[in-house]
């Protein structure tokens, strides 16, 4: 029994080895590190609580206070800044790594992808291509490395309507959900007209490779 315990553990550290060297450098500091979890103390997320949750969303229905420490945008588009980075701002053109989590307002705030280098991998897209959906692309612009920002992303911003498997994942439907569960969730909302289809994002940038 105990030769056979040593070959199991033997055979997940070697897979384990595997799966990091899999990563970049830049990719596995940021699974190494954690660093996703810094953004929670900050968001006070709570997914067992559906009700406070969407209180703190910045979503209609909140006191004047608390709306308006979000910036609204022309085009609908609100964020608020959790955290500052340092460093050069994100531009059209620049390549970002990011973690991110998404949350459904028309299912009181119900996970629907999760990029975040702690089981899941970080979010890399280049800005102002057209790949990730509009109102993470626009909302990212200005972001510093190390910020945490959160983004309440009007229906027009967010997947295309109606959405199919074939879309997530490609321009304008990026990020994917992944999880067939998480995919459902998803098209119970932007694919049925009576849901609100409001998208609560969090990003906090983790590596920005300017354009050339």
């Amino acid at each position: 029994m105990a030769s056979s315990g040593l070959k199991y553990g033997t055979n997940m550290r070697a897979r384990s080895l595997r799966h990091i060297k899999a990563y970049s450098c830049e990719r596995r500091d940021i699974v190494r590190n954690g660093i996703f979890t810094a953004m929670l103390p900050f968001l006070n997320l709570n997914s067992n609580a559906a009700t406070s949750y969407a209180e703190r969303s910045g979503l209609s229905g909140q006191s004047n206070q608390d709306t308006a420490a979000y910036t609204q945008l022309s085009n609908g588009l609100k964020y608020l800044d959790v955290k500052p980075g340092s460093g050069p701002a994100v531009e059209n053109g620049d390549t970002v790594i990011v973690e991110s989590t998404g949350r459904l307002a028309g299912f009181n705030g119900q996970l629907f992808f999760k990029a975040t280098g702690d089981g899941a991998d970080p979010l890399e897209f280049k800005v102002g291509e057209g790949l990730a959906i509009p109102g993470l692309d626009l909302g990212v612009l200005g972001m510093k490395k190390g910020g945490v920002r959160r983004l309440i992303i009007p229906g027009d911003l967010g997947y295309p309507r109606p959405c199919t498997y074939s879309q997530l994942g490609g321009p304008g439907a990026f990020p994917d959900p992944g999880e067939l569960r998480y995919r459902q969730l998803l098209f119970a909302v932007v694919n049925n007209d009576a849901r609100e289809d409001t998208l609560v994002v969090d990003v906090k940038v983790d590596i920005i490779r300017k354009s050339q």
